[in-house]
């Protein structure tokens, strides 16, 4: 059944149709776009793809595009998948729409991009994405990595699934999670052994997304659907402690979004948490809140005449999803009491944050202190703030309905003395058994030390670092999991 479907999306493309953007003319447009509103717009490039080296550009809109401000982020992104080449419309028709509602004075576009650091990947695979648009393979699904060496791209063994490549389950993934090079599914030789899942990594990482939207549409599965995080049927407890928050959010979404053929609106799902995609790390990691999309209603490249209604219907859901990004929440901002400097923070909310190790990290962003959350409902919350080097604190803050609650937190250093400058104790949390990194950088983002950890057991674990040899000032200390993922980032400052 699955070969004979296979066959059907490679005889029915239409994506040679000029509706469908090839990569390059994604490029091309998204420098327009940095040319046209140069205050606006800010092109970056997170990284290269795995095979052919190709650029995978993010775009950040926002008022002032090219500073990081104390502002709420939120990504879309597209074709993780080569043939779901829907995502990457949505996304470059959206683009264009927020920017000329911002330049013909559109209150709604002028209040997402004056408030929020909102940020597009329209092709996070770019080798697959040209492998379907020149037509190698419309039905083509994964990147495309040389699976067996011989130097050339095979379409029956190359190429890995990238989403099941991340680091989530990778090892004890549930079904359509292929260990065969082959397979349709191949989630790769290892988590995160792909450049373009590493990039998606490292992004979320550095720019601590609020909620992430990873468009998809139906290759195997039925369409018009959000996924969201998670049932997990072996864990205590089976749903995420944010469950209620994300499942009302996913659920509004996809009201917003209308059917293809306008007889309904969207459904909301819960996804299994047991499958290595993107949208399950991202919670499991840093607590985004991350939706999957598949739109439409029909398999991979529709008919030009139809893409336009799929991108408007899913458009809707778009804007209802700004707009809550902007509602009730709290914005955190944890400095330093004598410096005023911002600090790399761990942010828990007591009364939501139970019963679970995972999300592993909520975290401010270590160039401004912030950190944003959505809230599901108004009331008092009690914030606890920790942060190495640093005495903890907790303060509770009120959250009403309908608006954003910030509140600034000072955190007074600790005082150290004598040869304890030169040595410190790292306390963790280890997800899983094997040898662990501490990589310290200086602020430059130079490596100046890679402490190995080896054998370590799964659970709670302290390290000693030294810091001796090293000159005063900040340094971060990344720690590294056996399967290379970043787990956490912890700032120190050094005193000689």
């Amino acid at each position: 059944m699955i070969k004979l479907l296979f066959v059907f999306i490679a005889q029915s493309h239409y994506i040679e149709a000029p509706i469908y953007h090839t990569y390059n003319e994604i490029l091309q447009e998204a420098d327009s776009m940095a040319r046209t509103y140069p205050e606006l717009v800010m092109v970056d490039t997170i990284g290269y793809s795995q095979e052919w080296h190709q650029p995978i550009i993010a775009v950040k809109i926002s008022d002032n595009a090219h500073v990081t401000e104390r502002e709420p982020s939120i990504l879309f992104d597209g074709v993780h998948h080569a043939e779901e080449v829907l995502g990457a419309e949505i996304i470059m028709s959206t683009m264009w729409r927020l920017l000329n509602g911002y330049e013909n004075g559109n209150d709604t576009c002028l209040r997402f991009i004056d408030s929020l650091q909102i940020w597009f990947l329209p092709v996070l695979n770019p080798d697959g994405h040209n492998i379907v648009t020149s037509v190698v393979d419309t039905g083509w699904r994964k990147n495309a990595r040389d699976n067996n060496g011989n130097g050339r791209f095979d379409t029956d063994y190359d190429g890995v699934d990238l989403n099941r490549n991340y680091g989530f389950h990778w090892y004890d993934a549930v079904e359509r999670a292929d260990t065969t090079p082959s397979a349709y599914f191949y989630k790769g030789p290892a988590p995160f052994s792909e450049a373009e899942t590493r990039a998606m990594a490292e992004f979320c990482r550095r720019e601590k997304f609020v909620v992430v939207v990873n468009y998809h549409s139906p290759s195997y599965s039925m369409g018009e659907k959000i996924y969201f995080p998670w049932h997990w049927p072996d864990h205590t407890p089976p749903f995420p402690v944010d469950f209620n928050l994300i499942r009302e959010i996913a659920l509004n979404m996809a009201f917003n979004i209308p059917m293809d053929d306008g007889t309904g609106n969207y459904t909301a799902v819960y996804g299994d948490a047991r499958m290595p995609n993107a949208r399950n790390w991202m919670y499991s990691t840093y607590g985004i809140i991350a939706l999957t999309p598949e739109v439409c209603s029909r398999r991979v490249q529709i008919p030009p005449d139809d893409v336009p209604v799929v991108i408007e219907h899913n458009q809707r859901g778009i804007f209802w999803l700004l707009e809550r990004m902007l509602s009730t929440s709290i914005g955190v901002t944890v400095l330093d009491s004598v410096t005023g400097q911002p600090l790399l923070a761990d942010i828990r909310i007591l009364e939501i944050d139970t019963f679970d190790v995972f999300p592993l990290h909520r975290q401010t962003d270590v160039r401004t202190g912030a950190h944003f959350r959505l809230i599901q409902s108004p009331g008092t919350y009690t914030l606890a703030i920790s942060a190495a080097g640093y005495f903890p604190e907790t303060t509770t803050v009120r959250v009403n309905q309908g608006t954003r609650t910030d509140v600034t937190i000072r955190l007074r250093p600790r005082k150290v003395t004598g040869a304890a400058q030169d040595r410190m104790k790292v306390y963790f949390y280890a997800p899983m058994d094997g040898d662990y990194h501490l990589k310290l950088f200086d602020v430059s983002g130079r490596q100046v030390r890679d402490f190995l950890a080896p054998s370590l057991n799964a659970g709670n674990n302290e390290y000693e670092i030294t810091m001796q040899g090293l000159s005063s000032g900040v340094y971060l200390l990344d720690l590294v999991a056996p399967d290379k993922t970043s787990l956490k980032t912890f700032k120190i400052i050094h005193i000689k």
